[in-house]
Order: structure tokens, then C-alpha cells, then sequence
């Protein structure tokens, strides 16, 4: 029999229930992963151009500060200790 009021609402079916529990997953795993991979906003932008041993040409932009180009240097000398890949 069904219900007297029509006004009544239909519980979600759980196929329902699942493809909306996905939907809203892959949206939170996408952008969990864009926040986890974000680049490091302290250091500025800058290119290898090339890398002969513990020798790295790099480029800057032009309006980089004394203060950015500082804590550029410190990184490279930290990924000089690690890995000597300045490219990553």
C-alpha cells in the first residue's frame, strides 16, 4: 500500500548512498593532493640552466629580493648536502 501523504520522501537507495560517498571522495583526495604537492611559495622561482658537478647557473626574475635570493641559496646548500640534484 502506499503511503497516504504525498509529501513523504523515499529514503536514498544505497547505490545511491555509494556513487555520491565516491563523488565526494575523489573531489577531497584531488584536492588533498593539490595541497600536499603545493610548491614552496618561500623561495623564489627559478630555473636550472645547467649543472657541472657542485656548479649551477640559475635564473631568477628580475624583481627577486636580496632576502628570496638568500633563502635560495640556503636551499641549494641544503640539497647540495643531500642529494646534489639542484633540478628538483
Amino acid at each position: 500500500m502506499p503511503p497516504s501523504d504525498p509529501k513523504t520522501k523515499k529514503p536514498l537507495d544505497i547505490v545511491v548512498k555509494f556513487a555520491l560517498s565516491v563523488f565526494v571522495g575523489s573531489f577531497a583526495l584531488i584536492w588533498g593532493g593539490m595541497y600536499l604537492s603545493r610548491p614552496d611559495r618561500s623561495i623564489p622561482p627559478y630555473t636550472v640552466g645547467a649543472q657541472s658537478g657542485r656548479l649551477v647557473v640559475t635564473d631568477v626574475p628580475r624583481g627577486t629580493t636580496d632576502e628570496e635570493v638568500e633563502s635560495l641559496v640556503k636551499r641549494f646548500r641544503k640539497v647540495g648536502h643531500q642529494t646534489h640534484d639542484f633540478a628538483r
